[in-house]
């Protein structure tokens, strides 16, 4: 604790207890009393007259201190508040953001399967491309028959008829 808070200590534990009582003499003065007891200026209460005179020092203190405390707790108060505000707008940013992640993941997943189909298109177009590509599959054979006569066999692109070109554009 504080030296002058310790100090407003010892002076209440040394003086008499209250509740204190001020009285008026008949000369204007004024006594302060415990029960019948004066007690402001009693020799064998040094205590009590040095709580007494030191109660203004004491009181501008604690009246200092308070408003301290107060404007602490109000500045606590306040941050509190904008804390709490910042933390709703944090939580609702996040959910946002969660909402937009699955969105997006859902996306992915969506253009990774039409990526997958558009893969396999691609394959079936180059398999075609490379059957019609090769110069030997246009070539007719002759085969011969037992009398010797020629018979023309199709070439593999005359025999396909472009059904694997067909296949491979989805026909």
């Amino acid at each position: 604790m504080s030296e002058p808070i310790e100090e407003i200590k010892q002076a209440l534990a040394a003086a008499t207890p209250g509740p204190w009582e001020v009285k008026h003499g008949d000369q204007g003065e004024c006594h302060v009393y415990y029960g019948m007891n004066e007690v402001a200026w009693d020799v064998s209460h040094k205590g009590n007259a040095n709580l007494i005179a030191k109660a203004p020092e004491y009181i501008e203190f604690l009246v200092e201190t308070l408003e301290l405390v107060l404007l602490d707790r109000d500045t606590a108060k306040l941050n509190s508040k904008q804390w709490e505000k910042a933390f709703d707008n944090t939580d609702r940013q996040y959910l946002m953001m969660e909402h937009k992640a699955a969105e997006l993941q859902r996306q992915l997943i969506s253009k990774t399967e039409e990526l997958a189909e558009q893969e396999a298109e691609i394959q079936q177009l180059r398999k075609a491309l490379k059957f019609y590509s090769v110069n030997s599959h246009y070539e007719c054979s002759h085969t011969y028959d037992e009398t010797g006569e020629a018979e023309v066999v199709p070439s593999k692109v005359g025999r396909d008829r472009g059904s694997l070109a067909r296949k491979a554009l989805g026909e």
